[in-house]
């Protein structure tokens, strides 16, 4: 429970013939277990294969996801999320969580107050344990900008932060993305950057 699966969801759309179709426009919804996709728009690639990644909701039982494919049908894909039935799970690391989200600034000055990520067990805990360096990078860009300043913070009480964040262009609608080897990225909330 709470964790990504290891491998990929994929469906595969094809003809009468069974020929692969391309830029089939495919939506993975979520509808039991609460957890999540990414992406939740995909398109077919000419084998006419798509593909998106699962976290499982955090609570224990069934999980399910309905792939939709207009004009097509649906396809149903179902996994069970377990508690692993012992304490040491409260400090095992199962993803990155923004503690402090990133909040609207000034063109090339510190993202305030400092951005912080925490290595989160599957109740969504930090685990004080956590080591490791957390790297930090723009997710949705619309500027075309470049992130700044100290991009790679070490877990510090399973918590990393990053006090010289700055983005060099404006824009509205940017995100972080921050990663950590062996987890999963996680996307923060987006921000606007001014003149």
């Amino acid at each position: 429970a709470g964790t990504e699966l290891p491998a990929p969801l994929v469906i595969r759309v094809t003809d009468a013939a069974g020929r692969g179709l391309g830029g089939v426009t495919v939506a993975w919804i979520v509808t039991d277990g609460g957890g999540s996709v990414k992406p939740v728009i995909t398109t077919t690639g000419g084998d006419g294969q798509a593909s998106t990644r699962w976290t499982l909701g955090t609570s224990a039982g069934r999980n399910r996801v309905t792939a939709v494919v207009s004009g097509f049908g649906n396809e149903e894909f179902e996994a069970r999320g377990t508690s692993g039935g012992g304490d040491d799970d409260d400090d095992r690391v199962v993803r990155l969580s923004f503690l402090v989200q990133p909040t609207d600034a000034q063109r090339d000055e510190r993202l305030t107050p400092a951005v912080q990520v925490a290595a989160v067990n599957a109740s969504g805990a930090t685990v004080p344990g956590a080591d490791g360096e957390v790297e930090m990078r723009l997710g949705q860009n619309p500027g075309d900008a470049r992130l700044r300043g100290d991009r790679t913070e070490r877990l510090d009480e399973g918590v990393a932060m990053f006090n010289d964040l700055r983005v060099d262009k404006e824009g509205d609608g940017f995100t972080l993305v921050a990663s950590i080897a062996g987890l999963p990225e996680v996307e923060s909330a987006p921000f606007r950057i001014d003149h």
